[in-house]
């Protein structure tokens, strides 16, 4: 029933390891041609337990920032 009503509405993600805040795993780190590139953060949804893209990003982004 969980995944029918993912695939009406959507996948669910309530909350992550502190908080309201959500994790999930990096993946990816591919390069397109023009030399950017490309990750996906993936968590498991509360509802139906299958794995899906929470957001998507460019390594452009990761610039100046402390890991």
């Amino acid at each position: 029933m969980g995944k029918l009503i993912c695939a009406i509405f959507g996948h669910v993600r309530r909350a992550g390891w502190w908080g309201d805040a959500l994790y999930g795993s990096v993946v990816g780190g591919y390069r397109d041609n023009i030399g950017r590139t490309h990750f996906e953060v993936e968590a498991d949804c509360d509802r139906c337990g299958e794995t899906y893209t929470l957001a998507r990003f460019h390594g452009s982004q990761l610039k100046g920032k402390e890991l």
